[in-house]
């Protein structure tokens, strides 16, 4: 009797591995077939961290709301040039609040609207430590998942479902680790000689996890270090990290479309 019931123990276990592949072989499939045959970054979301009422990190008058707002313009302006196909996005381009949920919110329906999209949030650190300087590029934790499938939009079965949502989860993972990554680099041969180079991490932002797109978000300095506080006022060295951030989102864009081109 014992040894039946580990027969049939083992045989549920195998049956139940055989299903799981089985859906695991499917959700693939029906992934293959939503992608079309060449996949190209149809839009560019560029995020002017805080506005309005949040001023963000401040130093004197100098405030990070101003100075986010200052380098997107010059981030959109130099994306229009160098992608004059695709459509640029601004959360805002002007001094108003907009809400964390109000910025995955657009970036989210410019990707239901155009397609494939990115998204880049702007910001300027600050630390209780004046000493404390540099840049930096953060994307999601892999930890984190999103439900980018709706059970019932491509299959009923739950299981595709969950295994479609595990796998786009990856990808998008993957892919805002690589676009993180491309940017702090470009940032690097920028202003790599004139201040510190942080590194990329992960964390959990709002703004990011909401929006079901490769994301990232770069602090281009600290506001509290009296020397980073002063460059963020130079024209010259504002320029230096907006061109930076366009250098590392077309290699990206570059990275990206040429992966996604399928034979």
């Amino acid at each position: 009797k014992i040894i039946e019931g580990v027969g049939e123990k083992q045989e549920e276990t195998k049956k139940s591995k055989e299903e799981n592949n089985i859906s695991k072989n499917l959700g693939e499939v029906y992934l293959h077939e939503m992608k079309p045959d060449k996949i190209l970054i149809n839009a560019i979301v560029i995020d002017a961290g805080h506005g309005g009422k949040d001023a963000g990190a401040f130093r004197g008058n100098l405030l990070e709301k101003n100075v986010t707002l200052k380098i997107s313009k010059k981030v959109n302006e130099l994306l229009g040039k160098k992608f004059p196909n695709k459509k640029i996005i601004l959360t805002r381009d002007k001094d108003v609040f907009l809400s964390l949920d109000k910025r995955s919110e657009i970036a989210n329906n410019v990707s239901i609207k155009y397609g494939s999209s990115i998204f880049v949030s702007i910001h300027v650190n600050a630390s209780k430590s004046q000493r404390a300087y540099g840049f930096e590029t953060w994307y999601i934790v892999d930890s984190y998942k999103r439900n980018v499938i709706e059970k019932g939009k491509v299959s009923h079965d739950k299981d595709i479902s969950s295994i479609l949502n595990s796998m786009i989860n990856e990808e998008l993972y993957e892919e805002s680790k690589n676009f993180a990554i491309k940017v702090q680099n470009a940032l690097d041969r920028k202003i790599g000689n004139e201040t510190l180079n942080r590194g990329v991490k992960e964390n959990v932002y709002f703004v990011v996890k909401n929006s079901f797109m490769p994301a990232i978000l770069v602090e281009v300095g600290f506001l509290s270090n009296k020397r980073e506080a002063n460059q963020l006022t130079n024209e010259t060295y504002l320029n230096k990290l907006a061109t930076g951030i366009v250098d590392g989102i077309g290699e990206f864009i570059n990275e990206y479309e040429k992966y996604n081109d399928k034979k």
